[in-house]
């Protein structure tokens, strides 16, 4: 991502199914894919997005601005666990 006179880049480092975001469970037949990402800094941020529950998150991407149309502006999700973010960038 380029944007203004910042330009950086972000690495999705892990996703997983998470029921909720901070102070706000999903809605019925939903549910958040958390996504840990590491920006040109030293710090980790979160995100949460809601989804389907059971969706089929194998071809699922991260895309700049929400424009899924433009295949250079999107980047894997890679795998997607299911299994509570227990991973080593839980926590």
């Amino acid at each position: 991502m380029e944007q203004g006179p910042y330009p950086h880049t972000v690495r999705i480092v892990d996703a997983f199914v998470s029921p909720d975001a901070p102070e706000s469970p999903a809605p019925k037949d939903l549910t958040y894919v958390q996504l840990v990402l590491k920006a040109g800094t030293p710090y980790w941020t979160r995100a949460w997005q809601l989804v389907p529950e059971g969706a089929d998150l194998s071809r699922a991407r991260l895309c700049e601005g929400g424009r899924a149309e433009d295949p250079d502006n999107c980047v894997p999700l890679g795998t997607v666990r299911r299994d509570g973010g227990q991973g080593p960038t839980a926590g």
